[in-house]
């Protein structure tokens, strides 16, 4: 259950580095809902990498897998827009997003 835990909280992880970029980019209402998203899904990311340290893993393997996942996701939701698939072909990563 712990790998569970900390799958969920490394699916959160992305989406608060995505909502983070997206506040940068935005005004007004719009802003202030993807600070809600943002606050909702880090307050999420932390508790399942909690639940994951709690139920038996180690901090170091946690705290790797959980960044691991995220670092994975927010690449490959950059990887989706056109800017950045065309310097991922090119250059073979995600690196600069």
């Amino acid at each position: 259950m712990a790998w569970i835990f900390l799958i969920i909280g490394g699916v959160f992880e992305s989406l608060f580095s995505f909502s983070l970029g997206k506040i940068s980019l935005t005004s007004g209402r719009e802003m202030f809902l993807w600070i809600l998203v943002f606050v909702f899904s880090v307050s999420l990311s932390m508790y399942f990498l909690y639940k994951a340290i709690d139920s038996g893993l180690g901090v170091g393997v946690s705290y790797a897998v959980w960044a691991a996942i995220g670092a994975a996701g927010r690449a490959i939701g950059a990887a989706t827009r056109i800017s950045q698939r065309r310097w991922v072909l090119a250059h073979g990563c995600a690196a600069p997003f």
